[in-house]
Order: C-alpha cells, then sequence, then structure tokens
C-alpha cells in the first residue's frame, strides 16, 4: 500500500512469515522441497531493500554457534561452527561482510543508510526493524557484560544484549535527529509476545538467560493468558504528540496497518477485511477511547490449539482447541485467576460465536488449496457467471442444511451396475459428499456458521460409520467430502480431528496395499494425494507422488494414449483416468509439489494425453467406443441398459469437458474447447471448478 503512494520501504532483521530460499538449506525451513509452499521474502510483499532472515539468530555474532548456555541451540550443533542462518539482500542473495559482534548493531547498520537515503532524496520510507533481541540464542561482548559486574552471569548476558539493543534504539533517533526528520516520523515499539522460559520457548518460569518479567500477569511466550500477550507499546512522534502520555487502552499489532493508512489518509479500494482498529482518535486525544472490535488470538502451545478472544472486559481462553473455555472479567482480574465462565454461559455462548466467526476469517488460506476465500468472495460478487454457479452451489447448500445424513458402513459401488439396489443405496447416501463440498464453499465465502456446523456434522458422521476397504472406485466416491474437510479443517477441534483422521489414515493405509495399471490406480493416487495433503503425513505424500511418477511410467503412451484408452477402446476411461490426476496436480501445486510436468522415459506426459482427446471432443474425429474392448463388465453393463458401454457408439466429447476445465489451471486455452463442447454460451466460466481454478491462477502468478 505505502509503495504505491510512492514510500521506499525496508526490512531489517527477523522476517518469520516465510521461508528466503528455495535453493540452499537456511535457518528452520529454507531450502527444504516440502517448504518450497512456504517460500514468501519481503521482497514479494513490497520491500525494496532488505537484510532478513528466516528466523532466530544468536545475538552476538549471529552467524557462529554460541555455547549451549544461550540457549536454542541443539544438540546437534558445535560451537564455532556456522550457525545455519543468512541474512537475505534479495532473491538468492546473502550478505557476508560486516556480520561480527552484536547483532542489534549489525541490523542498525543497514537501517541508517536506507533512512538517510531516503530523507536526502526527499522519499518518504518505511522501515520495519525486527530485531532478534532477547530471543535465543542470548549472549553478548565484554562490553556490555562488563556494565553488570553485580550480577549472575546469565543475567549479565540478558541485560548486556538489550543495552546494546538500546543503544542502537538511540543511535535510531540521533541519526532521525540529525537529518532533521524526527519530529515527523513515527516511531511504534513493541514486542512480539510476552517473556520467554528459560531456554529460550514457552514455558512457566524465567531461567538461564531468559529473564524477562511479566509483571504477575498470568504465563509466558507461547502461552495466551496475559502474560504471553500482554506487551509494552510506546508511539514516539513528537509532531503530534508533545507530551509523554499513558493509556490502557487495549490495542494490538494488527492495529497498527488500519491506524497509518488513517493518519497518512489512504483510502483503500477493494481492500481484505481489517482485523484491527485506527488509534488515531486515541492519538490526537487525551480522552480514553473504548475498543469497538474484540482482539483475537491462536496459538499452537504446549501441544495443544490454544484461542482466546478479549474485548474491553471480559476475556474468553480456550488451552484444547474449543473443547472446553474459561472467562476472565480483565479489569477485576488482570491475573487470571478467577475463571467465572460457570456463572456466565450467555457470554461464553456469545464470545464462541464470535471466536470462531473470526477464525474462520484469519484461517481462509488454511486449507487444501492455501486458497484465499476474500479473492473468491470478490470474484463470486463482481462477476456474473461466477455468482450464476455459485447461487447453484448455495440452493444445494441451504436444501443441504436440512436433509438428513446418511453415512454407510460400507459403500457398494464398484462392479455393480447402475440399477443394483445395493450401488443405488450408496449413491443415494454418497449425496452427503458433495453436500459437505457444497457447504463448505458456500461457508468460505459467507463466513455464515450454519453452513460449517452442518458440514463438520457430516463429515463426523461418516467418520464414525464408514469402514474403509481398500477399493479406490468405490471410495473415490467420498472425495468431495474429503475436499470438504481439507477446506474447513481449522474449524475441527482436537476431539474431532482425532476422529476424522482416524478415519483419513485407515482410509490411505488400505490404498497403499494395492496398485494397478489402469483407471483404479489414478483414484487410488488421487485419494492417497489428498489424504496426505491434509493430514500433512509425509509417508503418503512421498508414496503419492512415487506412484504418480509410476504411473505415467506405466500407463502413458508418447503418442498420447493411454492403458485406460488401449485396454477397453474407450476415450471415456481415457478420460476417466485423466481428470482425477489433473485434480490431484492442481492441489499439488498448491502444496509446493509439481506432478503436471513429469515425463516419461518415453516421452508421455499428462498433457499429451490430453491433447490426443481434442479432436475427438471437437468433431474432427469420431471413435466408436469399447468395439474391441478387454473387459468383461463392460459388455455386462451395456446388456443391462447401460448405453454409454455400448459396443460402437461414437464417443461424445461431453465426456472430456470436465477434463478440458479442470486442466484449465494450469493453460486456460483449454476452457474455450470446454465451452464449445457443451455449448455453453459461458465467456469465462462454465463451473464451479472454472470459477475456482481462476482464483487459483491468480494467486500463483
Amino acid at each position: 500500500v505505502l509503495k504505491s503512494k510512492g514510500y521506499t520501504n525496508g526490512h531489517f532483521g527477523k522476517w518469520h512469515l516465510g521461508t528466503l530460499t528455495r535453493k540452499i538449506r537456511d535457518s528452520n525451513r529454507g531450502g527444504k522441497p516440502a517448504d518450497s509452499i512456504h517460500y514468501s521474502p519481503p521482497w514479494q510483499h513490497g520491500f525494496d531493500v532488505c537484510f532478513s532472515t528466516e528466523a532466530k539468530v544468536p545475538t552476538w555474532n549471529p552467524m557462529i554457534i554460541p555455547e549451549r548456555e544461550a540457549g536454542g541451540v541443539g544438540p546437534d550443533l558445535i560451537k564455532g561452527d556456522f550457525f545455519g542462518t543468512y541474512y537475505w539482500t534479495g532473491e538468492e542473495q546473502m550478505e557476508k561482510d560486516n556480520l561480527e559482534g552484536d547483532d542489534s548493531r549489525v541490523i542498525m547498520d543497514r537501517v541508517i543508510p536506507f533512512i538517510r537515503d531516503a530523507a536526502l532524496n526527499d522519499k518518504p520510507f518505511f522501515a520495519v526493524v525486527w530485531f532478534h533481541t532477547p530471543h535465543s540464542p542470548v549472549l553478548t561482548g565484554k562490553k556490555y557484560l562488563d556494565m553488570y559486574p553485580d550480577l549472575e552471569p546469565d543475567q549479565q548476558h540478558y541485560y548486556g544484549t538489550i543495552t546494546a539493543m538500546d543503544e542502537q534504539i538511540g543511535r535510531l533517533r540521533h541519526e532521525l535527529q540529525d537529518l532533521q526528520i524526527d519530529r515527523n516520523t513515527m516511531i511504534w515499539f513493541t514486542s512480539d509476545n510476552g517473556p520467554a522460559a528459560g531456554g529460550g520457548g514457552p514455558g512457566d518460569a524465567k531461567g538461564g538467560r531468559q529473564q524477562g518479567e511479566t509483571g504477575g500477569f498470568r504465563e509466558r511466550k507461547g502461552s495466551l493468558y496475559e502474560g504471553g500477550v500482554r506487551v509494552p507499546g510506546l508511539l514516539v512522534w513528537p509532531e503530534k504528540i508533545a507530551e509523554p502520555r499513558e493509556t490502557d487502552f487495549p490495542a494490538v499489532t494488527t492495529d497498527y496497518f488500519p491506524t497509518i493508512i488513517d493518519l497518512l489518509g489512504i483510502e483503500l479500494d477493494n481492500h481484505a477485511m481489517l482485523d484491527g482498529v485506527s488509534l488515531r482518535n486515541l492519538i490526537e486525544s487525551d480522552t480514553v477511547q473504548i475498543r469497538n472490535k474484540p482482539i483475537g488470538f491462536q496459538s499452537r502451545y504446549k501441544r495443544n490449539f490454544m484461542t482466546a478472544w478479549s474485548d474491553n472486559r471480559y476475556k474468553l481462553v480456550s488451552k484444547d482447541d474449543r473443547v472446553t473455555f474459561e472467562l476472565y472479567d480483565l479489569p477485576s482480574d488482570p491475573h487470571e485467576r478467577n475463571d467465572i465462565a460457570d456463572g456466565f454461559p450467555e457470554m461464553v455462548e456469545k464470545m464462541t460465536a464470535e471466536l470462531d466467526a473470526w477464525l474462520s476469517s484469519v484461517n481462509i488460506e488454511d486449507n487444501l488449496y492455501h486458497i484465499d476465500a476474500r479473492k473468491l468472495a470478490s470474484l463470486v460478487k463482481s462477476d456474473r457467471e461466477a455468482n450464476i454457479l455459485y447461487q447453484e452451489i448455495k440452493v444445494q447448500a441451504d436444501k443441504a442444511l436440512l436433509d438428513i445424513t446418511r453415512p454407510l458402513d460400507t459403500i457398494f459401488y464398484e462392479g455393480l451396475i447402475e440399477a443394483d439396489p445395493r450401488r443405488v443405496h450408496s449413491r443415494e447416501c454418497l449425496q452427503d459428499a458433495l453436500r459437505a463440498e457444497h457447504l463448505a464453499w458456500v461457508f468460505m465465502i459467507t463466513t455464515e456458521y450454519k453452513y460449517s456446523e452442518k458440514a463438520r456434522d457430516i463429515i463426523l458422521a461418516w467418520s464414525q460409520k464408514h469402514v474403509p476397504n481398500g477399493n479406490p472406485i468405490s471410495e473415490k466416491e467420498l472425495i468431495p467430502m474429503i475436499r470438504a474437510y481439507g477446506l474447513l479443517n481449522s474449524h475441527f477441534n482436537r476431539d474431532e480431528k482425532t476422529t476424522i483422521d482416524s478415519w483419513l489414515h485407515n482410509i490411505a493405509d488400505l490404498e497403499m496395499q494395492g496398485e494397478k495399471r489402469n483407471n483404479w490406480q489414478a483414484k487410488r493416487i488421487w485419494l492417497l494425494g489428498y489424504i496426505g495433503f491434509i493430514l500433512k503425513e509425509q509417508q503418503y505424500l512421498e508414496y503419492m507422488q512415487e506412484a504418480y511418477r509410476k504411473y505415467v511410467d506405466d500407463a502413458f503412451y508418447s503418442d498420447g494414449r493411454t492403458y485406460d484408452f488401449v485396454h477397453r477402446d474407450a476415450l471415456h476411461y481415457h478420460a476417466s483416468g485423466l481428470w482425477p490426476l489433473i485434480d490431484l496436480a492442481v492441489a499439488a501445486d498448491r502444496n509446493g509439489i509439481d506432478l503436471e510436468s513429469y515425463q516419461n522415459p518415453d516421452g508421455g506426459t499428462l498433457r499429451k494425453c490430453i491433447d490426443f482427446m481434442v479432436p475427438y471432443s471437437n468433431g474432427e474425429k469420431q471413435h466408436a467406443e469399447f468395439v474391441n474392448s478387454k473387459v468383461k463388465f463392460d459388455k455386462i453393463r451395456a446388456d443391462a441398459g447401460q448405453k454409454e458401454y455400448a459396443s460402437g457408439n461414437i464417443f461424445d466429447g461431453i465426456r472430456a469437458a470436465r477434463t478440458f476445465e479442470y486442466y484449465s489451471y494450469f493453460d486456460d486455452s483449454y476452457l474455450p474447447l470446454a465451452f464449445q463442447i457443451k455449448a455453453s454460451k459461458a465467456e469465462r466460466f462454465s463451473t464451479w471448478n472454472t470459477v475456482i481454478n481462476h482464483v487459483l491462477s491468480l494467486q500463483s502468478e
């Protein structure tokens, strides 16, 4: 936003909002193939100048592994070796000079020239300076140790490194004065969380080189009790704030953005929903303000998902992923000693609903495709075709709210003709899978809790009753429901996830025991891939990638034919084996794995197999289906009156339309052909899947 208004932007210090390299091992996750989806450096977010690390470094000699007493030093690290985290200045560009001594000074040595250059060129600037101090590993040099001769060594290091950081903040302020821009420069100062515990991470008590105090507030870093989230917030702005003053107004770092754009008079067009509020009135007035929007938190703490929701008075806390709740009256009980939840059930219910709605809004990309629901909602609102398709789904979702869930223990599908009563009954019950997906998409757009609740009921009911059997033809019918779980995963509590995840593990474990060369295997890989991405289960993802490549090796020919086409003599099965793989390839791409471009040793590729269908789909060629099929069941179905399996029928291109639509994520030039086949008047979107692909493609740009 500021860049578009002529500002030059710089980031200096700890980034911790994604990895900074794809090519070499760096810090916690940089360079790991599985974490390539998290590549999100500051230079991709409007910063012109960077001097950034992915995560922590030692507070003295940041490139060198210190003694273990500094904290944050793993058992495999050897003192004096490279710490393993680089400072990055651009794409695959790392800094190698002036990295000795105090880390705060190392950072400020980059900040000062950036600000000086901006000021001398009369350029407005925005500098984000995120010091590592006093994060572990904590250590400092002799100059600062000697300032605290009466303290224990651990305390000397802790207070010494803070003193060194304070020195650099003073240096920054002197530079602003020398440049005569100090009066009209805002300096915001805060901490990202409460003080760490002994060892440098979350915990209950200070110790070692972590000597921070909470002032009596409950717990520490990582926790969402006040000791973990209540920190000092300072603003220096001489032109607007002439005299020092204090306020007990509850503010949060997400208030920075709306405050700054408000103070600068910047109007935002089509901006995303904002969690924060502008603090402008508080800054410009001495009167106490009432916050009109609660503050939400979520965090992994002690292996549990912890959430909190705080308004001007009450604070709701859950330590077990919203299974149970505590309620505190902060003005009278700031140290959170007296849980009053049992006495105020209506307040707990109200705040729980607000918390759930907020979690829905902030977790919009924590889903199977990492899709931005705001972009999807915006497209549905602004585009006529997308809106028509959405309304069709919403009608089904609204109907699903009233439908009875009908879970099955066994799905009867594969090997049965359409009229078989067992298959008919299974198909009727499997409408639950489609209902769950419709409900999930509508919830992502509306954030109306009733839709996610009904989807959750459906998924839970099936996970508790269905018994997997390892048949991918039958169990592929569950994929819309599995996809719904992937879209709504963050909205299930811990116990619910345990139940559903166990069910998905059972499905995947049985599927891994089978292997075929035909479309059975395509469906099996599809199932395993989806489950792997949702559960973040490496064994399934590795199996999926290996099985995908083997399937392409065994079943794709260099001329674009597939084993299914040759074996069944039917483009019907050629198409039905491709679109699940395309759908999986889209999900894989959204999770940082490239399946689509794989080419087997003979030159066979997914695209070639798709192109093979084109002339048979647009009318240039014809193919008589199932004439030489080697599968007896094809004739059984034809004899049972299923006309699409009758020998000699000319292939209907409508069966390929879905394949072209799915592939439009990778190449939208296939869409016009899909429209032509379906005689659709659509200009951009003919199915909901094409809407989703469009949003995902925009996010990939």
